[in-house]
Parts: C-alpha cells; sequence; structure tokens
C-alpha cells in the first residue's frame, strides 16, 4: 500500500490546491482510491481489535509487541497524510459544485470522500 498511497499523497500540486494535477487520471481512479480506504478502514478495525489481545497475550514477546506497535505507527502516518488529501478532495467537490464545466460522473467524488471518511473517523469497538 506504501506506494500505492505515496502517489495519492501526490495527487495535488499543494494542500490548498482545488484542482489534481491530472483530472482524468484522478477521475478514472477513484474508485481505486475507494477500495483502498475501503482496506484501510478494515486494517484499523484490526488495530483496535487486536490492541486488547496484545497487551494482554503478548506481554512477554517483545517481538510481537514491536511488530503492532510499527504497524500502528504506519497506520498513524497514514492517517495524518490522508487529512490533506481530504482536505483537498472536499475544496474540489466544493468547486465542482459551483461549475457548470465538470467531469462526468463527477458524482463517485461523494462515494470516494465518504470512504476516506470512515477511514479517518475513529472506529467504534
Amino acid at each position: 500500500l506504501d506506494d500505492f498511497l505515496s502517489d495519492i499523497y501526490t495527487t495535488y500540486d499543494d494542500s490548498m490546491s482545488a484542482l489534481p494535477k491530472d483530472v482524468d487520471e484522478f477521475m478514472e481512479f477513484i474508485e481505486t482510491y475507494s477500495s483502498v480506504f475501503a482496506i484501510m478502514r478494515l486494517q484499523r478495525l484490526w488495530i483496535l481489535r487486536c490492541t486488547v489481545a496484545v497487551e494482554e497475550e503478548m506481554v512477554g514477546s517483545q517481538k510481537a509487541l514491536s511488530r503492532f506497535d510499527r504497524i500502528v505507527k504506519w497506520m498513524d502516518s497514514c492517517l495524518g497524510k490522508l487529512q490533506c488529501f481530504d482536505s483537498s478532495t472536499a475544496r474540489l467537490i466544493d468547486f465542482w459544485e459551483r461549475s457548470e464545466d465538470r467531469p462526468m460522473n463527477w458524482h463517485r467524488l461523494f462515494l470516494m470522500k465518504l470512504a476516506l471518511q470512515d477511514v479517518l473517523s475513529q472506529p467504534n469497538n
């Protein structure tokens, strides 16, 4: 996922840009982005469910605790970077809602945004 996520992080020229660098390519990948966000949401749920087990059952296993800690830190790093992508996507939706010149199927952005918000929101126990 790291390579794919690095592409997502660089979709917009900067954190204040309303339009992606390549609108056509961005629109082609919206469903793929949504799928990746769904996978990341599942990973967050897995982390949440495993946290208690890791703390209780693997106290003696430093190697397992270390691996789990690296997974949690990786996810936290991804979420921080996705916050910027989320803000840029919100600006893009706002821009296209007010524009007459928007791509066909631009409404798929709403579905992607929902998938992204699922990743960024705190999972429930």
